[in-house]
């Protein structure tokens, strides 16, 4: 669980009290960066292309809807990835926060085929799951075994997991 899921002793420790470590800060602070740099450079890569191509399309004859059908569908396309910044708030916003949530029980592990054929996987403990688990975050788990799962509240983020023994959940 340490190698696969990237944390140490302090880290756990800081975990047990309820808190984020620096080092999980870090990682979160970095994974808000970069989850705001790819959406911020696919919408200005897609608007340079296709705000242009828009107009251009508008400009000839007979294809006015066409250039419109291209602007609108870029206004929705910007529409949903400025929603999907929220994800990188998410992870600002644990880091603000600063606190961990726990959740303790049998992990129940699934993993299902996408139509883009990438495979989504996803963790559950009691009412509580985890979507969009990294492939080696959910390898460290072992379904229908008992854990202790550290995560960040807003994003969800797993930070560290303690694998618990059957008489530890008494």
């Amino acid at each position: 669980l340490f190698e696969r899921l990237g944390f140490d002793e302090k880290d756990l420790d800081d975990n047990r009290k309820n808190r984020l470590s620096y080092q999980q800060s870090k990682k979160l602070i970095a994974a808000a960066q970069k989850t705001k740099l790819v959406i911020l450079g696919i919408l200005f890569l897609s608007g340079i292309i296709l705000l242009p191509l828009s107009h251009v399309i508008q400009a000839q004859p007979g294809n006015f809807a066409m250039g419109v059908a291209i602007l609108v569908g870029w206004v929705i396309l910007a529409g949903l990835l400025v929603f999907r910044l929220q994800r990188g708030d998410s992870y600002s916003a644990d880091v603000t926060q600063g606190r961990v949530d726990t959740v303790r029980g049998e992990v129940e592990c699934s993993a299902s085929a996408t139509s883009n054929r990438r495979i989504h996987y996803q963790l559950r403990v009691g009412t509580t799951t985890f979507e969009k688990v990294e492939p080696t975050v959910y390898e460290a788990f072992n379904h229908k075994d008992s854990y202790t799962i550290y995560y960040a509240p807003c994003s969800k983020m797993i930070v560290a997991a303690e694998h618990l023994e059957a008489y530890d959940l008494d």
